[in-house]
């Protein structure tokens, strides 16, 4: 049998384990059912896993949806800057300052 990443392994379960459970989804809802799923998903295996969990959210529907309930979370992180700064800064989106010529 190859060796198994370290992260993989099982280890012994003690009073003061707990699972992280990574929950990423989007920031808008543009997503369609996306979202909907994975937090569901997300929300069933933390409530019906009997173990001790924390989240790690990313993306801003997750966090307001389980900040909002009350769920035990590890760590967040949400886009900070404007979608329209980003893509002005990767080049999508505009000229980025330089003009296009039109044919």
């Amino acid at each position: 049998m190859p060796d198994l990443h370290p992260l993989l392994a099982v280890r012994p379960r003690t009073p003061e384990s707990r699972t992280l459970v990574i929950v990423v989804t989007g920031d808008k809802g543009l997503c369609g059912g996306f979202n909907t799923n994975v937090i569901k998903a997300a929300a069933t295996f933390v409530l019906d896993s009997g173990e001790r969990c924390e989240l790690g959210l990313v993306g801003r529907k997750g966090r307001d949806y389980f900040t909002r309930r009350g769920f035990a979370v590890a760590f967040e992180q949400v886009q900070s800057v404007p979608d329209a700064e980003i893509s002005g800064r990767a080049g999508f989106g505009g000229s980025g300052g330089r003009r296009i010529r039109q044919r």
